[in-house]
């Protein structure tokens, strides 16, 4: 058996592996047998494309953030709709680029309610930590203990952006999707110079 025919079956036996699983309108669409035909051909692809440990982590990713209550993604997909669907007026982007472990940020999936309860918890942690050393101020506390994959980028310089945007297009992909239509726009224009 060839090292690509190995990586299909056991991308296919990932997949499968959490059929079943899930709540109310988040339960995983699973699928049955083996991967023939056009389905082999949507796994060679997307293993060319993203490599074999990339599709993996995105599977694994799309399924913490599926199955889990305490995010709020509820689009459960088969595996063919996993690989090739697309964003509505952008046929560069695949939903899959969502989960790409390059890209990925389990802290934008978040609901609200997990999210305040993990800034509260990082709140008490960090007071706990004053206090054992002894300062009685909770002013350097910081008032957002983590930034989403949005923020990070929406701190990066136009230059920065500008050179991820011409380095690849994995790094567009990921820049029109955390980034302002109006950026995207001017860098666009900017590299077509």
């Amino acid at each position: 058996m060839k090292k690509l025919d190995r990586e299909i079956e056991e991308i296919f036996e990932l997949w499968k592996s959490y059929r079943g699983q899930g709540y109310g309108k988040a339960k995983w669409r699973g699928v049955r047998g083996k991967p023939e035909g056009y389905m082999n051909t949507l796994l060679r692809k997307a293993i060319k494309e993203y490599s074999f440990e990339g599709l993996k982590g995105a599977i694994i990713n799309y399924a913490l953030v599926l199955l889990n209550p305490q995010f709020k993604w509820t689009y459960a997909w088969t595996l063919s709709e996993f690989l090739t669907r697309g964003r509505k007026g952008d046929s560069g982007f695949k939903q899959i680029m969502r989960f790409h472990p390059t890209g990925f940020d389990s802290d934008d999936y978040l609901t609200d309610a997990a999210r305040t309860r993990l800034y509260d918890k990082a709140r008490r942690e960090a007071a706990a930590s004053m206090k054992r050393s002894k300062l009685k101020s909770l002013k350097t506390v910081p008032e957002k203990p983590f930034k989403t994959t949005k923020e990070r980028y929406a701190e990066c310089s136009f230059v920065q952006l500008l050179d991820a945007w011409e380095e690849s297009s994995f790094n567009r992909v990921l820049i029109r999707q955390h980034c302002s239509p109006e950026i995207v726009k001017k860098l666009q224009e900017k590299a077509k110079i």
